[in-house]
């Protein structure tokens, strides 16, 4: 699209936009990191690799994953098992765990911290 503006000036202004850190990867992957994990509910590593998809960087990504909490995500991690657990019929324990596990590995969460927790809501239960 053009509007009006020249090739040179065009430069000019994204060259400010860059400068200024209007135009700038790490603060992309900050932006979709809170927003991935806070409205989607999903875990580290879904955003990873959608993040590796998008061609950002290991270190840039690692940045981005700065502005989730450690005990915000264990806290998304239950409040996730939670509301499966919930929709749940199964009675027999084995399916129920395989399901739920198999639920948090769907959202990107790891695999350790997902039977970690679902061990944990059915000791409580």
């Amino acid at each position: 699209m053009n509007w009006g503006v020249s090739l040179e000036e065009s430069e000019d202004i994204i060259s400010y936009l860059i400068k200024e850190k209007y135009i700038d990867d790490v603060r992309f992957c900050r932006a979709y990191c809170h927003d991935k994990f806070y409205y989607s509910h999903w875990g580290r590593v879904k955003i990873r690799q959608m993040l590796r998809h998008l061609h950002l960087t290991d270190a840039e990504i690692a940045e981005g994953l700065e502005v989730i909490p450690e005990e915000a995500y264990m806290q998304m991690i239950a409040d996730v098992l939670r509301q499966k657990n919930r929709t749940l019929r199964d009675s027999d324990s084995y399916q129920r765990k395989g399901k739920l596990v198999r639920h948090l590995l769907s959202r990107g969460f790891e695999m350790e911290l997902a039977i970690d927790a679902v061990d944990d809501q059915l000791r409580a239960n």
